[in-house]
């Protein structure tokens, strides 16, 4: 059969406008991106206290590199230090330790010599750690990844966590209620460590599970609500993982994760924590722009 150069022409046509097309969306994309954490981090630098206790805020404000956070960011430190000191480096809940160790290693502080004191440290201690169940591992795994920790430590870690995965794939606050919030969080944790076989294949089981959960319109639930908080630690998780947000596993009915995302942006700059509210939540903004950190991360990587 003949296939007239016409016709090869119209075909080799139509592939160059449909790869433009998603180049270009990938762009508009980016832009809608840039935009919107921008104002996602203005936002929380005039609703959020520069003090000790906003960690999340601080890490995130502090890893995105925005120069608008700069004075917001020279406040909290000054926070956290006389915090530190006040307390000679000690805190009643273990994972706070992990939580400070996070938001050190953008910061700027070393985490074995923050005011004095090690906080690396105090991860040894597994029962105490893990007092509030899996998100003490995920957390203490996480800080040991940023501040190069003990990989024997690591591994106890990790089987913390692997012994907590549902037979869904999924993972929860117990063994037995999986949540894609959870699960989101032991997949970025474990991101760093898909190396080892079983770790490989508990990451592959749980982004599946994940996959099986979202909702028609792109969305993550948890406590049977959709909410941008579980979205975000699902868009950390993927881009940890470096897979691709448009991954055809994670399109439903044509609407991306980062549509589902951009549907909970306000007039503010920040964002509803569900469709039903009326007023942004710095809770859910924190986690947003996290997750606009995780993109843009992921991003750079890929161009490298």
């Amino acid at each position: 059969m003949r296939t007239s150069k016409k016709h090869i022409i119209t075909v080799s046509s139509a592939i160059v406008l449909v790869i433009v097309a998603g180049v270009l969306l990938c762009f508009f994309n980016q832009h809608r991106a840039k935009k919107a954490d921008i104002s996602a981090a203005k936002y929380l630098i005039e609703t959020t206290e520069p003090v000790f206790g906003n960690e999340w805020t601080a890490f995130a404000l502090a890893k995105g590199e925005y120069s608008c956070a700069r004075s917001w960011i020279k406040k909290y430190k000054c926070s956290f230090e006389e915090r530190v000191t006040s307390q000679k480096g000690e805190f009643a809940i273990y994972t706070d330790y992990s939580r400070c160790i996070i938001a050190c290693s953008a910061l700027g502080y070393d985490p074995q010599n923050v005011c004095g004191y090690d906080f690396t440290s105090k991860l040894n201690d597994i029962e105490k750690v893990t007092e509030r169940g899996i998100n003490g591992a995920v957390f203490a795994l996480l800080a040991l990844d940023t501040c190069n920790g003990d990989s024997e430590l690591k591994d106890r870690y990790i089987s913390i966590i692997l012994s907590m995965q549902h037979e869904s794939g999924g993972f929860g606050m117990s063994a037995n209620v999986p949540s894609s919030d959870v699960t989101a969080m032991a997949l970025y944790a474990l991101a760093a460590h898909t190396d080892r076989t079983d770790v490989k294949l508990a990451v592959e089981r749980a982004v599946l599970a994940l996959s099986k959960v979202q909702s028609e319109n792109g969305g993550f639930s948890s406590g049977g609500a959709e909410n941008s908080q579980s979205l975000s630690q699902v868009i950390i998780a993927l881009c940890t993982l470096g897979i691709d947000l448009e991954d055809a596993r994670f399109q439903k009915n044509g609407n991306t994760l980062y549509d589902a995302l951009m549907s909970y942006r306000n007039d503010d700059g920040g964002f509803l924590r569900t469709k039903s509210d009326d007023i942004s939540s710095p809770s859910a903004t924190v986690q947003v722009l996290q997750a606009f950190n995780a993109m843009k991360e992921e991003s750079d990587a890929g161009k490298q």
